[in-house]
């Protein structure tokens, strides 16, 4: 019914959106509440529907990634590979979707060290289900924003790179 994939979808947008007054909800609470209405995600016939229904998800899994920054510091490797986990199942259970997510949370996270490894694994995990995908536009969709996440990083090293050469020669001239 695309009047409860509306709804779902206007649930997903509100997650994302911050409000310093409202508690984060944990990690596991959010996760399962989504698991829930997931679910009742259609695949629309129009386009725009579709659309809105991707950006949602990606809206939702910010306030997942958020949630996992909120944690105390030494869970948050533990609570990404959950999420991971719990993404992965939807998309073995969802299809698209769960991919969507799992990209989508890929790029919501930050420059944190930790976490890289979870967002090989995201990125392995949409190369190794290439075939699942109902259509290519949603494959490239998940393996351009994982590709932009990972790029992000990699920009961030060969910045910090070059500004330690840049003062090892200012030392060296100096």
């Amino acid at each position: 019914d695309d009047s409860v994939s509306a709804r779902v979808a206007a649930y997903f947008y509100a997650l994302g959106v911050e409000d310093d007054n409202d508690p984060i909800p944990q990690t596991s609470a959010l996760l399962a509440e989504m698991t829930e209405c997931i679910s009742y995600f259609a695949p629309p016939a129009d386009p725009p529907s579709y659309a809105m229904q991707v950006f949602s998800i990606t809206n939702a899994m910010s306030a997942v990634f958020r949630s996992i920054q909120n944690a105390d510091e030494n869970s948050r490797e533990e609570l990404f590979e959950t999420a991971v986990d719990q993404l992965e199942e939807w998309a073995t259970e969802f299809s698209e979707y769960g991919y969507i997510a799992l990209s989508a949370l890929a790029l919501a996270t930050d420059d944190s060290p930790q976490l890289y490894s979870g967002i090989s694994r995201v990125q392995n995990i949409i190369l190794d289900g290439s075939d699942m995908f109902e259509t290519e536009d949603v494959k490239l969709l998940c393996t351009c924003m994982v590709a932009a996440r990972l790029s992000q990083t990699t920009d961030a090293r060969v910045v910090d790179l070059l500004d330690s050469v840049e003062k090892s020669i200012e030392r060296h001239n100096g």
